[in-house]
């Protein structure tokens, strides 16, 4: 399975790439490495501590300016749309929308792995760039 191109902030090219660019929750600076990092950031924090979960990704992403509390909670919540089936901002009311984000925080386990093999995908596409660009 690829990262969807058609998912806000997600970017076919290299997440390194994409982190260059400031921007809101479903800006450029989301890749496929900065979603893995922030889906294991909420597993370990949960979705009530968004000042961890920031603090976190600061401290392990190039452009750690750009991880505040809010873009973070903005993209788990673009996250729990994508894993989850799809919901869209039209049938989502706005009091659910905090009370889903909680009930879902569990099933971030499961994202996790997902992202995981979406990145080891994505790098091994950028071996086989690099070597047949040597060879």
């Amino acid at each position: 399975m690829t990262a969807r191109s058609g998912d806000p902030g997600v970017s076919p090219e290299s997440s390194s790439a994409a982190a260059a660019a400031a921007g809101s929750g479903g800006g450029e600076i989301w890749g496929t490495s900065e979603d893995l990092l922030l889906a294991c950031a909420v597993s370990r924090h949960g979705t009530a501590s968004w000042d961890a979960v920031a603090k976190e990704m600061q401290s392990r992403c190039p452009s750690a300016a750009v991880f505040t509390p809010t873009t973070c909670r903005l993209r788990f919540r673009v996250l729990h749309r994508r894993f989850s089936g799809g919901v869209t901002a039209e049938n989502e009311d706005a009091d659910g929308g905090e009370e889903e984000e909680e009930a879902d925080a569990a099933a971030v386990a499961g994202w996790v792995e997902e992202l995981r093999e979406l990145r080891v995908a994505e790098l091994r596409r950028e071996v086989e760039k690099y070597d047949l660009s040597i060879g």
